[in-house]
């Protein structure tokens, strides 16, 4: 596992390029990376992109991606997220209005004013409208964000939705799928715990024992075989 010893922003841009190259584009590698990182995360990646491909994450970005969700995924790259701790409940309240009349309330759908929202607010305040857009339309963003958007720009905003509101869960689901779906993913499996053991891995252990019911551990261990599965066991740390 080559992948342990690279340095994070180099392993997430290697996966981006994966994941744009050749014919297809696999997007939810992108939706992943691009929806769960940090501003100085995704700056890294960016500085480590450029000197390895001679293209910026930006221009990749665009060359292999079109329309809402190249325009989501370009703000996400462009690292300008709000990440103060501070909750405004007023901004709460009017971004909760914003994306109401931008979807449910009007004829077709501000596509827009989505990614404003979803891709510069910071989490904690993203938390905020959401609850605030709940109690006030007494529907989830989720399931406005279902019934107005289609395609891979509907399964960004929801990643983003969901890293908001809890990026461990987040992972702790993808792991789950990878490794319960018909045959492992060991492609998603090894993304996931490479690039989350230093960050936080035993927040997903906890929500991972949640939603599954077992231990990560004990999944990985009867999924898992031989040095790669020894490598993955001993990245997880310990059983829950």
């Amino acid at each position: 596992m080559v992948s342990l010893i690279l340095p994070p922003a180099l392993f997430d841009a290697k996966q981006l390029k994966k994941a744009m190259k050749g014919t297809g584009t696999s997007e939810n590698i992108l939706i992943e990376i691009m929806a769960s990182r940090t501003n100085k995360q995704l700056k890294d990646v960016g500085d480590a992109f450029y000197p390895v491909y001679s293209k910026s994450l930006g221009d990749n970005i665009s060359s292999e991606t079109s329309g809402d969700f190249r325009k989501a995924l370009l703000f996400l790259a462009n690292a300008r997220r709000d990440e103060s701790s501070k909750v405004d409940e007023h901004l709460a309240k009017r971004d909760a209005e914003i994306l109401y009349n931008a979807g449910e309330k009007k004829w077709g759908t501000d596509e827009d004013k989505f990614i404003e929202v979803l891709c510069l607010r910071s989490f904690p305040q993203l938390r905020q409208t959401f609850d605030e857009y709940n109690n006030t339309f007494d529907k989830t963003i989720e399931e406005s964000i279902k019934s107005e958007m289609s395609g891979h720009f509907e399964d960004l905003l929801i990643a983003i939705v969901k890293c908001a509101t809890n990026t461990p869960a987040y992972f702790a689901e993808k792991l789950h799928k990878a490794i319960k779906g018909a045959g492992t993913d060991e492609y998603t499996l090894t993304r996931i715990m490479v690039s989350r053991a230093e960050i936080d891995l035993l927040d997903i252990r906890a929500e991972y024992k949640k939603l599954a019911g077992e231990s990560l551990y004990s999944a990985i261990k009867s999924d898992t075989s031989g040095d790669y599965g020894a490598a993955l066991l001993k990245l997880c740390g310990g059983d829950d």
